[in-house]
């Protein structure tokens, strides 16, 4: 539409600005808070994110100074408090392996694990219940330990899932269903890197390599299975652990007797177990 004057292109412009200016500056004044909070809110996360760093790394620091009573309990009010977010399932992860080495405690261990076992990023979730299965072996909780094992699902583990399937059965003196286990495992990383970084898992499947379905070759009277509880926790704040099977299967060292089948081989004493 072509207005005639300037004085008609005025008084359109007076009678719409009337009845939309009201509008226009709510529209504005709503834009610009809404810019202005997320900037704060932006900046409010960032200062969260900065308090709770500097608290995972202090309560590490000082439980690992002065290992007790009173420092388990201020970390573990720590994880309380931030059980639902990254902060608090890292440190559960690393407490474990705290309370491993430095006491041997599995079934606080087993605690943590649980609740790193629920972080939303799969990489965290699945070395957590890797550990947790190790664990629960530890603890006998043998049909707990094979479900939380078999539970995790990505094919970069498989070969360590398989290796915990191994150590599970070779405890509960299966030794047939713990050779296949370790054959299975081994299979997975034959001619990779995997197979020199986890030389153990070799030395297992050796020592079940048998003429008879039943009997172990080795003639020595133990035979030595290292499963691991849990790596040495670290005293800094770290990124998610990346998913390889290599950061999974670094976790402190547990011995484990069991029972040999051979003809003149006395009876194996029960599994003893170390974290390192």
């Amino acid at each position: 539409m072509l207005y005639s004057t300037e004085e008609q292109q005025a008084e359109v412009l007076q009678q719409f600005w009337k009845q939309n200016g009201k509008t226009i500056l709510f529209g504005l004044f709503i834009g610009i808070a809404c810019i202005l909070g997320w900037q704060y809110f932006k900046q409010y996360q960032l200062k969260q994110m900065e308090s709770n760093t500097e608290q995972y790394m202090y309560s590490f620091e000082k439980i690992n100074n002065n290992y007790n009573e009173a420092t388990l309990k201020s970390l573990d009010d720590y994880i309380q408090m931030h059980r639902g977010d990254s902060y608090g399932q890292m440190a559960a992860l690393n407490l474990a392996a705290l309370v491993v080495d430095k006491g041997a405690d599995y079934e606080k261990a087993e605690n943590y694990l649980k609740i790193a076992a629920d972080s939303s990023d799969s990489a965290v979730s699945n070395i957590a219940k890797l550990r947790l299965a190790r664990v629960q072996t530890q603890l006998k909780k043998f049909d707990e330990a094979k479900k939380t094992a078999s539970s995790v699902k990505s094919s970069i583990y498989q070969s360590t899932v398989n290796e915990i399937l191994g150590d599970i059965a070779f405890v509960k003196g299966d030794l047939k269903e713990a050779r296949d286990a370790y054959q299975a495992a081994y299979d997975l990383v034959k001619g990779t890197n995997e197979e020199k970084l986890n030389i153990m898992l070799k030395v297992k499947l050796d020592d079940l390599t048998v003429g008879s379905s039943d009997a172990p070759k080795t003639d020595k009277a133990e035979a030595e299975v290292k499963a691991e509880a849990a790596p040495a926790a670290e005293t800094k704040t770290e990124a998610a652990p990346a998913e390889s099977q290599t950061e999974a299967s670094q976790v402190p060292e547990v011995k484990t007797d069991a029972d040999a089948k051979e003809p003149e081989t006395e009876k194996v004493p029960d599994s003893e177990s170390k974290a390192e």
